[in-house]
């Protein structure tokens, strides 16, 4: 084979890899900017590593721990 030519398959694994950051990119631009309509800081994007439709059910169960911690808090402090 010819050193100047390079079969199309050699360059995959470097394509693979491109295209996975590429639509990581995507998704946690998409995710920054429904965190932002919602009110939220687009930098809890880094937090989320599901799909973007699921956003919701992952807030929503991140709310509830964090009252749940809290209330266990408030709890504790009482006690003392």
């Amino acid at each position: 084979m010819d050193r100047g030519l390079v079969p199309p398959w050699a360059h995959l694994n470097e394509l693979q890899a491109e295209n996975k950051r590429l639509k990581e990119a995507q998704t946690r631009g998409e995710v920054e900017n429904a965190l932002k309509a919602k009110g939220y800081a687009p930098q809890a994007a880094g937090l989320f590593t599901g799909e973007p439709a699921k956003l919701d059910e992952w807030l929503n169960r991140q709310w509830r721990r964090l009252g749940q911690a809290a209330l266990c808090r408030g709890r504790a402090a009482g006690k003392r």
